[in-house]
């Protein structure tokens, strides 16, 4: 696709925000649940799991399990193993039955393979919270998986971007990032030369900020069949790609 003069050959998403949502009432009474059974009031529990969160989200923790204590270190809580146990798996729990898919992820990343598209996948996201994407079987539809958890960086910190690049084998400048603008992500893609699309979707939580700047902008994830439309000159090329220079 061609737009403002730049051709795209891939495409990256953000996940949480933009491929799918947390559905807060599915999840929030089982996370509740969880401070209780540890005796906490929730709202100490949660800015507790805040304090750490990024710990989390840099493989800094490992489980579930593992944020609790790290949680009841905080408050200066003890509470018998098997209170651990429960809280931890109640949180597992609230992110399989509370994460849902926007309607039309996955035809939209099944189309934009098809129009010859590398797609990646850049992520801030817990052990924890990567979970669904193994679970909703979106992992397949990327060539390029990077997430924070695994490779210990966070947007909006360019290298991660630049990590996913390398991977797909493109530059910044023949690469769009869709992602609802969280960390300021959006921001961070187009100092890189990323082409941005703000994904202004139902269901958004403001938890982690916000972007300033971005060039276009969808409110339904088909509006992406419009922007990155197919080409008969189009390849996906060899793959994996040869290392850029």
């Amino acid at each position: 696709m061609t737009l403002n003069g730049r051709t795209f050959r891939a495409v990256l998403f953000d996940f949480y925000d933009t491929l799918a949502y947390l559905d807060a009432q599915k999840a929030d009474p089982l996370r509740r649940r969880a401070a209780e059974v540890l005796g906490l009031a929730p709202e100490a529990y949660f800015e507790a799991w805040g304090r750490h969160v990024d710990a989390f989200m840099t493989g800094q923790v490992r489980s579930a399990e593992g944020m609790v204590r790290r949680v009841l270190a905080d408050l200066g809580r003890e509470v018998p193993p098997g209170a651990v146990a429960e809280a931890a798996r109640l949180e597992e729990l609230a992110r399989r039955r509370g994460v849902r898919l926007y309607p039309g992820a996955r035809a939209v990343l099944r189309t934009l393979r098809r129009r010859g598209y590398r797609l990646g996948l850049v992520s801030n996201v817990s052990p924890l919270a990567a979970g669904p994407i193994d679970r909703l079987g979106l992992r397949e539809l990327f060539d390029a998986v990077v997430l924070s958890c695994e490779v210990g960086l966070l947007k909006p910190d360019p290298a991660i971007f630049e990590r996913a690049l390398k991977r797909l084998g493109v530059g910044p400048a023949e690469a769009a990032f869709v992602a609802d603008g969280g960390f300021g992500e959006l921001d961070a893609a187009a100092a890189l030369g990323l082409f941005t699309v703000r994904a202004n979707l139902p269901y958004q939580r403001p938890d982690y900020g916000s972007s300033r700047r971005w060039d276009r902008e969808v409110k339904e994830l088909r509006e992406l069949l419009g922007l990155f439309p197919g080409s008969r000159n189009r390849s996906r090329g060899p793959w994996p790609p040869a290392p850029r220079r």
